[in-house]
């Protein structure tokens, strides 16, 4: 019975550089993820401004003298404004 030894291929050296320098691919994932988190950041800012209105109606409609209607007219042309 022989016994034969099994050496390890060589692995090629790599430079530092060269492994810590993203793919082209990864670039791209990343800026999607940054472009997707600054349009979820935009709607929650936008949310919660209609929702800060929302709570200042009541405030709105006693300072200005508006009725359920012109309230309902602010909250939208705000709405609009803001999101133009």
């Amino acid at each position: 019975m022989s016994t034969t030894q099994r050496i390890p291929a060589a692995i090629p050296p790599t430079s530092s550089a060269q492994s810590s320098a993203p793919t082209p691919a990864l670039r791209s994932s990343r800026r999607a993820a940054s472009g997707i988190m600054i349009v979820l950041v935009g709607q929650l800012m936008l949310t919660l401004d209609g929702a800060i209105v929302n709570v200042a109606l009541p405030s709105i409609g006693t300072g200005l003298g508006l009725g359920p209607s012109a309230l309902s007219w602010t909250v939208n042309a705000y709405t609009l404004a803001f999101e133009a």
